[in-house]
């Protein structure tokens, strides 16, 4: 971003946008309506997760101001009808799922679009890469001996911006909400 995530009409730090079909995303989701939750239903898949699923869109600046102007938005997907890294489509279907979340922010934050300055998107494959998750869940990150895949906590590029989750601190709610309370206590 390029200024203030509020002037461009991000209401809070906390943002839930719901798709224009919600209980549609949920049937799909759940494989019903004839539409397979599959490697062979890429295109449902897509729909189902990127344009009907929820979206949570978070504004990292409202809760530090000199944290740096970033604003992430999560959506729900499964590694299923994600192709491996190296193959031509993975490329292609991330080019799209980028194009869908985008849309999807703009739209529900008019004004927002203009003032983005960098986009880089996180896919199901991503995740396995770095957290060695189970099916690449986007939630924790398994703990090992080997803690070189967690590098991009400790260089992240914006300034003041601090990882409260159990990305940094394991699996399970326990170790993020003590991890958070650790780092509070030393500011």
């Amino acid at each position: 971003m390029d200024g203030q995530s509020a002037d461009y009409g991000l209401p809070c730090s906390e943002n839930m946008v719901f798709g224009s079909g919600f209980a549609e995303g949920i049937a799909l989701r759940a494989g019903q309506g004839g539409q397979a939750m599959s490697p062979a239903g890429g295109a449902a898949m897509e729909h189902a997760f990127w344009q009907a699923g929820p979206m949570e869109v978070t504004g990292y600046q409202m809760l530090d101001a000199d944290g740096g102007a970033v604003v992430v938005a999560n959506v729900l997907d499964r590694i299923e009808h994600w192709p491996a890294r190296r193959d031509p489509e993975y490329k292609r279907k991330k080019t799209r799922a980028r194009a869908a979340l985008e849309a999807r922010v703009a739209a529900a934050f008019p004004g927002f679009a203009a003032h983005v300055r960098a986009v880089e998107l996180a896919t199901p494959r991503t995740y396995q890469r770095f957290t060695n998750n189970t099916d690449g869940a986007g939630y924790g990150a398994l703990v090992g001996t080997d803690l070189s895949g967690h590098g991009f906590h400790y260089g992240f590029p914006v300034k003041g911006v601090q990882f409260l989750s159990s990305w940094v601190a394991g699996p399970g709610y326990e170790a993020a909400f003590s991890y958070g309370e650790m780092l509070a206590r030393t500011w």
